[in-house]
């Protein structure tokens, strides 16, 4: 587990929920300059799904312990998740994130620059944050030949990029033709068997 904000602890890939109301368990603060005292502390997995609410009964120095207080449940998992990621998950995240078919970024990488229709149609090419990558897959990509995904480097995005609501949150809009070079990584997706992706 680690603090991805003074406020939100998020899930490793090795770590486990808390079982129970009251347990207690470490965090390492890492690299937040800032002293960590805002209560109430949100839990969440990768995806940035809120498991539970939390804590701190002691600190020291760079550890942090961590009382479990609440779980969420049903509707309150939704509605919370949505909050957490329009208020935060654009700050934390350094990377925004594009679905295409391969060809598309193999024309990118020769022309040096992404683009899309929608960037003449609406003024802008509809990236996302990675909580919203399985939706928007499944919704428009389950058809498509060779879906991939790309990472994008918001530090070397050369357009203006605004966050502005959509269904379940915030996304990260670019104003312009991408250039190539922000685009750091690429992963083709596949569908389980069922017919569907899952972007963990």
């Amino acid at each position: 587990m680690k603090f991805i904000q003074s406020n939100i602890i998020q899930l490793e890939s090795k770590d486990t929920c808390p079982a129970f109301i009251g347990e207690l368990f470490t965090v390492k603060s890492g690299d937040l300059s800032h002293e960590i005292l805002v209560t109430p502390l949100w839990l969440i997995d990768l995806s940035w799904k809120v498991l539970a609410e939390c804590s701190i009964v002691q600190s020291k120095s760079k550890e942090k312990s961590i009382r479990c207080d609440y779980f969420y449940q049903g509707i309150e998992v939704q509605v919370m998740s949505q909050t957490l990621v329009r208020l935060f998950a654009g700050d934390v995240d350094p990377y925004i994130y594009l679905l295409a078919p391969k060809q598309d970024y193999i024309d990118a990488k020769h022309k040096g620059y992404f683009t899309r229709d929608s960037l003449k149609d609406e003024g802008f090419i509809h990236a996302s944050p990675y909580s919203q990558l399985t939706r928007l897959a499944n919704k428009y990509y389950t058809k498509v030949k060779e879906p991939h995904l790309l990472k994008i480097d918001k530090a070397l995005i050369i357009p203006e990029v605004k966050w502005e609501p959509a269904k379940g949150g915030l996304y990260p809009h670019i104003y312009g033709p991408l250039n190539s070079d922000a685009i750091v990584a690429i992963e083709a997706l596949l569908l389980d068997e069922k017919g569907l992706f899952n972007i963990e």
